[in-house]
């Protein structure tokens, strides 16, 4: 055999070795129906659909395209960082590479090299809703929500054990937020500034559960949310005072969940969608939340606007809400009891 045939052989058996590992990115080519009813499926079949940002073996092992047509291809599609210390440079390149598609993450890795790496690596332009579990210094979260700001839907899961969240301080990056959850842990507590006086007109879902020494916000917290068509409070015990405030500070108020409640009847949405806008239309009660005749009383006040009740009875609430039957109460409205 010649040199020079010998030469061509090498080199053609040199560039079959380069093309047999190169990866080919086919997935671009692919119609994007097929991509995403044929073979995301196949791939993302977890029920809760939930994306570790961390797992490099699987979705972020192909190529950009694959990951970001995953990232983008499902509402319901949520990723989550829970730790930065097993995440390398390589890894976070594959984050940047996908971070602009992303629409829902929850971040429970608190410390600040992890939010730092965050935001050094991953632009969120298409981030709509957040989930974060704040600890100690809370100045790096700001400087996170600082980023995105975009941000409709913002839950905050505080574990501060005797310190203060700053929650209205976050709150000033978060210009288009439509909807907040606030889970204070116990020990946990907000951080009121006498100087702030600002609303928040977009903000129209509020969710705040906390421990009973808080209880004594509700009002505090409501005076600066007073667009609201949906308030959900989860506490061990709620005043009739402090409803009757929630009332008179939240007059466009439709539903109103007080207590633990799985899941919202498909009727609701419904009822929500017809009719004005004033007053408490949509009411669920957990009984064992309130003292006395509460409960019996808050549905004579709004009894002309009901359309819709759901009661979770204790033992001790039967008596005051039988009482109603004895009393001229007439629910015109109603359309829905449970």
């Amino acid at each position: 055999m010649s040199y020079g045939r010998l030469m061509n052989t090498s080199t053609r058996a040199a560039a079959s070795a380069v093309v047999s590992t190169k990866r080919v990115d086919f997935i671009s080519e692919l119609p994007f129906e097929i991509v995403m009813e044929n073979i995301v499926p196949r791939i993302i079949h977890q029920k809760d659909r939930a994306l570790s940002l961390r797992n490099r073996h699987t979705y972020f092992a192909v190529c950009t395209t694959w990951s970001q047509r995953i990232a983008a291809s499902d509402e319901s599609i949520h990723f989550y960082i829970s730790s930065n210390k097993d995440f390398t440079k390589d890894d976070w390149m594959r984050v940047q590479a996908v971070a602009g598609y992303i629409k829902t993450l929850t971040v429970t890795a608190s410390n600040q090299q992890a939010i730092f790496n965050l935001l050094q690596y991953a632009h969120l332009s298409s981030l709509n809703d957040l989930t974060m579990t704040v600890k100690g210094s809370q100045g790096h979260w700001m400087r996170l929500l600082q980023s995105i700001p975009a941000l409709k839907c913002l839950r905050i899961i505080s574990k501060m054990m005797g310190s203060s969240l700053q929650v209205f301080e976050m709150l000033q990056y978060c210009p288009k937020l439509v909807q907040l959850d606030i889970t204070l842990d116990n020990g946990s507590s907000v951080t009121f500034n006498m100087y702030h006086n600002h609303g928040y007109p977009a903000l129209r879902h509020l969710h705040a559960s906390y421990e009973a020494a808080n209880s004594a916000i509700v009002p505090r917290i409501i005076q600066h949310f007073t667009c609201l068509d949906v308030l959900r409070l989860t506490t061990p015990m709620i005043s009739y005072e402090d409803l009757s405030k929630v009332s008179q500070l939240c007059p466009q108020l439709q539903r109103l969940l007080l207590g633990n409640r799985n899941g919202t009847p498909h009727t609701e949405n419904a009822l929500l969608q017809q009719g004005d806008s004033r007053g408490i239309r949509l009411l669920f009660i957990q009984s064992s939340l309130f003292h006395g005749d509460c409960i019996a009383r808050f549905l004579k006040e709004h009894a002309t606007r009901l359309e819709s009740v759901e009661v979770l009875l204790s033992a001790s609430s039967i008596s005051y809400i039988s009482s109603l039957l004895h009393e001229p109460v007439v629910l015109d409205r109603l359309r829905s009891l449970r």
